[in-house]
This record gives C-alpha cells, sequence and structure tokens, in this order.
C-alpha cells in the first residue's frame, strides 16, 4: 500500500502512477496502443481510472451510462462526463434508460437491472467501434467486499476469488489499488468528480 506524505505530493503521484502502468501492463498484460472503452459514472473512482489510463495509454474513449434514477443529479452527471471528455478530447458515447420502468417487467433487483443494462450497452459499443477492451472502475475495497459477501453466502473457496483483474474483455486496473488511495490521487490532483448525495 502507497503511504503518501504530504510533503512530498509529487512522489504520490509518480508512485500511483508507475503501480497503476505495472499493474496494466504486467498483471493484466494491456498493450498501450490496445483500444479500450472507459466507463465513466463520473464519480471519484471513474474520474480517478480515466485520468490514469489517460496518462498510459493511446486509443481511449468515455462511455457514459444515465439510468434516469437521481433526477436532475442524473442529468447533471452526464453533463460532467460529456464535457471532461470533451476537454480531454476523447471520443463520447452516452446512452440513458428509465430503469425504474424497465424494472417492472423484471424479477431481478434495480442494482441487478443497472448493472445487465451497462454490460449489455458496453459490450454493444465496444463491439461496434472495435474497443478491444471495458475498463470499469472497481478497486482493492470493491473486490475485498465481493470476498466477504460471497463467505456469508456460503460460496466457499470459490467466493475467496473477489472481483478478477481481467474477466472476458472487461478489465478493472484499479483493483492494485485502496479507496483510500484514490482519495488522496484525486485530491492531490484536484481532479473535480461528481457525488452521489
Amino acid at each position: 500500500m502507497i503511504k503518501p506524505v504530504n510533503s512530498d505530493v509529487p512522489l504520490f503521484l509518480r508512485l500511483m502512477k508507475k503501480k497503476f502502468s505495472q499493474y496494466l501492463r504486467g498483471q493484466m498484460e494491456i498493450g498501450s496502443n490496445d483500444p479500450i472503452l472507459v466507463s465513466v459514472s463520473g464519480g471519484k473512482d471513474s474520474v480517478c481510472l480515466l485520468h490514469l489510463l489517460a496518462r498510459v495509454q493511446t486509443n481511449l474513449a468515455v462511455a457514459h451510462i444515465n439510468f434516469r434514477l437521481r433526477g436532475a443529479d442524473s442529468n447533471e452527471d452526464a453533463r460532467f462526463v460529456e464535457a471532461m471528455a470533451k476537454r480531454m478530447n476523447l471520443p463520447y458515447f452516452q446512452t440513458e434508460f428509465d430503469t425504474r420502468q424497465r424494472l417492472s417487467d423484471t424479477k431481478d433487483s434495480l442494482q441487478m437491472l443497472a448493472r445487465k443494462l451497462r454490460y449489455n450497452w458496453l459490450q454493444r459499443i465496444a463491439g461496434e467501434h472495435q474497443f478491444r477492451w471495458i475498463a470499469v472502475g472497481h478497486h482493492l475495497d470493491d473486490s475485498l467486499e465481493t470476498v466477504l459477501l460471497n463467505l456469508a453466502k456460503g460460496c466457499g473457496l470459490r467466493g475467496l476469488q473477489g472481483i478478477q483483474a481481467v474477466n472476458g474483455n472487461i478489465i478493472r486496473p484499479l483493483l492494485f489499488a485502496t479507496s483510500h488511495e484514490i482519495s488522496q490521487y484525486v485530491s492531490k490532483k484536484e481532479l473535480a468528480y461528481r457525488q452521489d448525495q
């Protein structure tokens, strides 16, 4: 775990970028020219993911899904992500779903439905535009939480795996980092992001 010293912000930022690059190239074997579609909600984790990827990758695009679950805040999230993609000069893809309306047509929970809608759309965009990978912003804390939930459900040894760094064409390049490290990076880089109220 990286433990930043307040007086040495540049060192922490360099170490975070180095660890990210090593994880992406070594553990995940992602090439620097591989086309990656980055799923960006506008929250801290996905903003950090996009920022780090933009420092080490040459072929990126941004994808945002408005699930219309938070009224005006959902629309502001979409505007925020679109503006960020434009500032970074990256291709931008966006869609929206009336998620609550669709919930009445399924037995899924709201969370499961949103997950299905998200990945189905991301896969369609990746296929249509020849993106080799789809990057999402899960981090180490998410993986540990998954392990605990799986064990509580009685999943046994399979539950100890947590979230996979690479699953088909889905990649999770932030799995090396804790939520605290991501917060530190975003704070020290003074990156703007949206908070779910």
